[in-house]
């Protein structure tokens, strides 16, 4: 009877332990559930937040959108009113005017104008004595017709100066018929 009262007091205490390591489970498990519950609401708050930015940003891009639409309608309907023919209409807009005209001058200016190609560069540091080393050379060129010849305005090279090099000849004259 003692050997069966130490058995039955023996699994008692087995028991009692096993519970004991059960209930500790039981409240780590319940600790996690309220940590996972406050985890899946902040989750839940970020998401709706989520939402409202997602929401925003297609509102904004839509907005956006319209805008971007009307101002392509405005740009075909102010093509179609303002590229008419200049000579016939007076609706071309001043800045469309102002790059005509600029482009006129600038074709003006270059028509006074003549490239030579294929000059062999001018090996001389000085400026000034390379100016008249390269007007030597213009005159050469141009000997054969003298009155041309004492109409050029100025000459240049565009660019920098490279030695041993064949390089370009601007020069530049008082009218294009010249």
């Amino acid at each position: 009877m003692t050997e069966m009262m130490q058995v039955l007091t023996s699994i008692n205490a087995n028991q009692t332990e096993a519970i004991n390591r059960i209930s500790e489970d039981v409240s780590s498990l319940k600790e996690h559930e309220k940590d996972l519950k406050t985890e899946i609401d902040n989750l839940r708050f970020e998401n709706e937040k989520i939402k409202r930015n997602i929401e925003n940003l297609i509102s904004k891009y839509n907005e956006k959108d319209k805008q971007i639409e009307t101002l392509h309608s405005e740009i075909r309907n102010l093509q179609s009113t303002k590229l008419m023919d200049p000579l016939t209409t007076t609706t071309v807009s001043s800045t469309i005017e102002e790059t005509v005209m600029a482009e006129l001058s600038d074709r003006l200016v270059r028509s006074k104008n003549i490239i030579i190609t294929g000059l062999m560069e001018i090996n001389i540091s000085d400026y000034k004595d390379r100016k008249e080393a390269e007007k030597r050379e213009i005159l050469g060129l141009l000997k054969k017709d003298l009155k041309r010849l004492y109409r050029t305005k100025k000459y240049n090279t565009p660019g920098k100066v490279c030695a041993n090099k064949q390089r370009l000849l601007k020069v530049c004259f008082s009218t294009p018929e010249e």
